[in-house]
């Protein structure tokens, strides 16, 4: 098989990624508990419909701790791996959460019904997969 020398590190950028978007999900999780403390202390949510009160500090914290994950994990690819193709990787990435995803989305839909923790699941697979490809968009 015959591979462009520029994109020899491809396979290698895209285990990289993988496996730092899990401590990105750590780091990325402190900013959404400060969202919430944000919501909750200083704005006071209790005035909301409970709605609106469940995306805000639900949906929306659990996308942008994904987002912010696949964004730190596909910067420190980018920094580590110079020459891969970042298109694939982040198609690599996606792929594998996305089916992370749906496979415990459906066990837990399967167990115990529609959760928080599902819309929360699909909310931070979601967040992954945007922030790993607004990573890849040329400087």
């Amino acid at each position: 098989m015959n591979q462009d020398p520029a994109y020899r590190l491809t396979p290698a950028a895209a285990l990289a990624a993988t496996l730092l978007v899990i401590p990105a999900t750590f780091l990325a999780g402190l900013v959404a508990i400060l969202y919430k403390w944000f919501l909750t202390g200083i704005l006071g949510m209790s005035w909301l419909p409970a709605i609106i009160d469940k995306l805000a500090l639900l949906w929306f914290p659990s996308l942008l701790r994904g987002a912010l994950a696949g964004l730190i994990a596909m910067v420190i690819t980018r920094r580590l791996f110079r020459q891969a193709n970042f298109a694939v990787v982040s198609y690599s990435v996606s792929a594998l959460y996305i089916t992370l995803g749906i496979l415990v989305g459906v066990l837990n839909l399967s167990v115990a019904g529609v959760q928080q923790e599902t819309v929360s699941l699909i909310a931070q697979t979601t967040g992954i997969v945007a922030g790993s490809f607004v990573a890849t968009i040329e400087e």
